[in-house]
C-alpha cells in the first residue's frame, strides 16, 4: 500500500521559492547579454537602435525604460526588471518542471505495484533547481530520479531558457544493483519483469 502518493513530489516542488532563482537567473542573463553587446562595441542603450541589432524585445525592456540613453550596465533597471519577470514567470517555470518529471516517472510507476515515495532532497543552487526522490516497489526493486532545472543562456536575440534533465541513481532490479542505469535500461528492464510475471 502507497504511503504517500506521486502527487506528494509536486508538492515537494511547489514549497521551492522558485522565484528567488528566476531573480537571479535574469540578473545573470542580462549580464551575458551586456558583456556580448559590449563585445560589438555598444557602450550604451541607444546604440542598439543606431546599429539595428537584432534584440529580444524582451531584454530592451529588461535594460531600459522609455528608450532613455544609458551608459554602462544599467543595475538598478535590471534589478527591478528582472524581479518583475520572475515574479510572471516563477510559476509557470515550475509548473513545466513537474510536468517534464512526471511524464518521464510515471510510465515507470505503471510497470510495477509501487509501496513508497521517498523525498530524499530538494536543493537550489544559483542557477538549477536538484530534487531527489526514491521509488520503492512491492517486490522490492527500487530507483532514485535525480530531476533539474538547467539554465541555458543564449545570445542577445534570444532569452534563457530551461532544460529538465533527469538522471537515474542506485537502481535495483530483481535484487541486483543495475550498472550505469538509465531510463532506457530502468524501463527494459521493468518491462521484462513484467512480462515474466505475465507467463
Amino acid at each position: 500500500m502507497l504511503k504517500e502518493t506521486p502527487k506528494g513530489f509536486s508538492e515537494m516542488i511547489r514549497k521551492v521559492e522558485f522565484e528567488k532563482q528566476m531573480i537571479e537567473v535574469y540578473r545573470r542573463a542580462a549580464k551575458k547579454v551586456w558583456d556580448e553587446l559590449q563585445s560589438q562595441g555598444v557602450v550604451s542603450i541607444i546604440e542598439i537602435y543606431q546599429k539595428k541589432i537584432a534584440m529580444n524585445p524582451e531584454w530592451m525592456s529588461l535594460f531600459f525604460k522609455n528608450r532613455s540613453i544609458v551608459k554602462g550596465f544599467p543595475r538598478e533597471q535590471v534589478e527591478e526588471s528582472s524581479k518583475a519577470m520572475a515574479a510572471r514567470d516563477a510559476v509557470a517555470v515550475r509548473e513545466e518542471f513537474i510536468y517534464k518529471s512526471h511524464n518521464k516517472i510515471t510510465p515507470l510507476l505503471n510497470l510495477k505495484p509501487l509501496r513508497e515515495i521517498t523525498r530524499a532532497a530538494v536543493s537550489v543552487r544559483r542557477e538549477s533547481i536538484d530534487s531527489s526522490i526514491t521509488f520503492l516497489f512491492d517486490d522490492e526493486s527500487r530507483f532514485t530520479v535525480r530531476t533539474q532545472i538547467v539554465w541555458v543562456f543564449g545570445r542577445v536575440n534570444s532569452r534563457p531558457f530551461a532544460r529538465y534533465p533527469m538522471t537515474f541513481h542506485d537502481v535495483f532490479v530483481s535484487g541486483e544493483k543495475m550498472k550505469l542505469p538509465s531510463e532506457l535500461k530502468v524501463r527494459e528492464a521493468f518491462m521484462k519483469e513484467d512480462s515474466n510475471e505475465a507467463r
